[in-house]
């Protein structure tokens, strides 16, 4: 297919080609969403665009990912700043995390602090501690690949042609999602936790398959025999790393929590615990609550790494009558947008 033409007609920013690319991530990277996307019988495309918003879409028609250089960039400097402040201190010589909270960080979204955070690659000090350098690598990695398998996850459950907006020619996520109608609302967060699912899913499974040749490779077996050497610590890994993206891309707080019920996007804490209730029924009961306990610091990973109070009524929130109720309606509209539902509302395959 053309990639030009197909960006062009969905009216999106230009193809970024590799060597306009700011740095050598974005090739790496490139080549792992190609991979990933020519599998699970879709056969999607993939491409960057030089577009600096935070934003990835599902382009139905022409069944390709795109992944803004500004979410790629923002997750660079995301994990930079993890790895550079001595998180996962399992690996490498990285000296105690210091934590210098202050009011101002903590009434800014972590979005706006990562993106006043410069990333020039290279420089940072944890490449050349080679356990720190595979620490970047693999996260970099895990975060990206839950962006791109979001997206085909959104193709997997043929979410373009349930929509019964007949111009949705596309999924938008986005670093700042906008306040819909509360009806327009429900399915719209549905539709993601869906599409999460699927992502979280197909990370567990490309996880797994390539943890016996991380052992047999000098620069990864580290972070497999410290960080990831059993199902258990994996899951913990895995959902860390899904709540940083979450809370890094999240719309709160800049914004009053009755809007949680209004986002195109649910609420960090509400696809946090549909994901650790996913993993927790794949777990043994032993397992799931040790998988669940680490899940809880992710705030605390984001705390440390952003110099910010960490988000202590999270959880808590959850348990407002206005949430409870909204995340039981929420949970009703999973099987609509899930693939094998009888439901197509349109599209030549209904």
């Amino acid at each position: 297919m053309n990639i030009e033409e197909a960006l062009q007609k969905a009216n999106l920013d230009i193809r970024l080609r590799g060597e306009d690319a700011p740095h050598q991530w974005f090739a790496y990277a490139e080549i792992e969403a190609n991979v990933l996307c020519d599998q699970q019988d879709l056969k999607l495309n993939f491409t960057f665009n030089c577009d600096r918003r935070i934003q990835a879409y599902a382009v139905y028609e022409s069944e390709l990912v795109v992944v803004t250089a500004g979410l790629f960039d923002f997750l660079c400097r995301l994990t930079d700043r993890i790895v550079s402040k001595g998180l996962f201190r399992e690996l490498g010589c990285a000296d105690a995390p210091t934590w210098t909270p202050s009011l101002e960080r903590s009434d800014q979204t972590p979005r706006k602090i990562i993106q006043d955070i410069p990333f020039v690659d290279g420089v940072s000090e944890w490449k050349h501690d080679p356990e720190r350098y595979a620490l970047f690598f693999y996260l970099l990695l895990t975060l990206f690949r839950f962006v791109v398998f979001h997206e085909m996850g959104h193709f997997y459950h043929q979410h373009g042609k349930r929509s019964s907006d007949s111009s949705a020619s596309m999924d938008v996520d986005s670093a700042q999602p906008k306040l819909l109608p509360e009806n327009e609302a429900l399915d719209a967060q549905a539709r993601e936790i869906v599409a999460d699912k699927f992502a979280m899913d197909m990370l567990t499974i490309c996880t797994e398959a390539e943890i016996e040749r991380m052992k047999s490779t000098p620069f990864m077996a580290p972070l497999e025999k410290k960080l990831l050497n059993s199902k258990e610590r994996r899951a913990q890994f895995l959902l860390q790393a899904a709540y940083i993206y979450f809370a890094a891309t999240d719309r709160l707080p800049d914004s009053v929590p009755e809007d949680s019920i209004k986002m195109s996007h649910p609420p960090a804490a509400f696809r946090l615990v549909t994901l650790a209730a996913m993993v927790t029924e794949k777990l043994g009961n032993k397992q799931a609550h040790s998988a669940l306990a680490a899940t809880i610091v992710g705030d605390a990973l984001i705390a440390v790494a952003l110099d910010r109070q960490p988000d202590q009524k999270w959880l808590a929130r959850m348990q407002a009558p206005t949430l409870v109720e909204h995340y039981k309606n929420l949970y009703g509209r999973f099987s609509f947008w899930t693939k094998n539902s009888p439901r197509l509302m349109r599209g030549k395959n209904e």
